[in-house]
């Protein structure tokens, strides 16, 4: 993902290009002399840099359009004012002028939800949904700064044994902090929440 970021870096730093060409000439009876129009140059130095401003414009789109679907961590932002880093896919990239990265805007779904807002709505996934994006119970992807999103981390289970903590899903669709118990050969573990007294057993 960073090297995706260096890659949008780059396109959106390159110069829009300078035009040297002197400007058209004429003859007078005493010979040849160069005259600059200044407007036919500013209109070549002008149309230049459309031209090549349209060509990285179209590679920006091209980058842009491979990003959905990528996995990243993003942002959200909690009631009580806490920002944390979740594990997300980007949706899409919303419709924007696409300046810069700062300026360029994605709305992400996150993988594990840990609070009812974060939770993906099924109805907007399949444009059903009859409420707009502040009015649902659940999500309609949260849109964030493209420079915000980190690097996704795989999840390393090596390291996970009796007695680790997790965030682990319950039945509502939600993640929750939990200890592991057990795990059995069969990949699953059994593992108590902190909400709950009772022993699940989840797959791992």
């Amino acid at each position: 993902f960073r090297l995706f970021q260096a890659k949008l870096a780059a396109l959106d730093s390159e110069p829009a290009g300078s035009s040297s060409s002197n400007g058209p000439s004429c003859s007078t009876s005493d010979g040849t002399i160069n005259v600059t129009d200044e407007k036919i140059k500013a209109d070549a130095e002008d149309l230049s840099s459309k031209e090549m401003g349209c060509s990285a414009s179209d590679d920006l789109q091209n980058e842009l359009a491979a990003l959905e679907g990528m996995k990243c961590k993003a942002p959200h932002e909690h009631h009580w004012g806490q920002i944390g880093y979740y594990n997300a896919v980007v949706l899409n990239v919303e419709d924007n002028q696409c300046e810069s990265l700062d300026t360029i805007l994605v709305r992400v779904v996150f993988i594990q939800p840990v609070v009812e807002n974060m939770q993906p709505c099924p109805f907007y996934m399949e444009n059903r949904c009859r409420f707009d994006d502040k009015d649902c119970k659940f999500s309609h992807g949260e849109i964030v700064s493209l420079a915000q999103l980190k690097d996704y981390v795989e999840p390393d289970f090596s390291n996970v044994g009796s007695g680790s903590r997790v965030l682990a899903k319950y039945s509502d669709g939600l993640w929750y902090k939990a200890t592991i118990s057990e795990i059995s050969e069969s990949g699953n573990c059994d593992l108590k929440y902190d909400s709950y007294k009772e022993t699940f057993t989840i797959p791992l």
